[in-house]
C-alpha cells in the first residue's frame, strides 16, 4: 500500500516538475508527501522524522563527549558522518554499536527522544 503511494507521489512529482506552471508551494506539498512515504534503496520504509531525531541525538552525544567524526570512524569503523546526515537507514546492530561506543544503553538512548 505505502509502496504504491510512493510510486504515485513520485510520478506526480515528476509530472509537476515537467510543467511550466509549477508553483513553489506545489513542489513543497508533493515533496513533503514523498518524504512521508519515502523508501530507501532497499525498499525499507523510512520515517524521516524519527530518523532525524535519532541522528540528532547521536550527534549531540558525540559532540558532548568531544569526539570528532574522524576519531569516531577510527575507533569504530562506523562512518558516523553518513549516519548523521540521515540519508540512510541504520541497522539496530549499528545503533547498538554507536550507543556502546558513546557509553549509553539503547534503552537510555530512546528515553526522551
Amino acid at each position: 500500500m505505502k509502496n504504491d503511494l510512493f510510486v504515485i507521489f513520485h510520478k506526480l512529482f515528476t509530472a509537476v516538475c515537467q510543467t511550466q506552471n509549477v508553483k513553489n508551494n506545489d513542489l513543497l506539498v508533493i515533496t513533503k508527501a514523498i518524504q512521508i512515504f519515502e523508501f530507501d534503496h532497499m525498499g525499507q520504509m523510512r520515517d524521516e522524522i524519527l530518523l532525524r531525531k535519532i541522528v540528532g541525538k547521536i550527534k549531540m552525544l558525540r559532540e558532548q563527549k568531544g569526539i570528532t567524526l574522524e576519531e569516531f570512524y577510527n575507533d569504530t569503523n562506523i562512518h558516523i558522518a553518513r549516519i548523521e546526515s540521515a540519508h540512510t537507514n541504520m541497522t539496530v546492530s549499528t545503533l547498538h554499536a554507536i550507543c556502546k561506543y558513546l557509553g549509553i544503553s539503547i534503552q537510555e538512548f530512546f528515553k526522551n527522544l
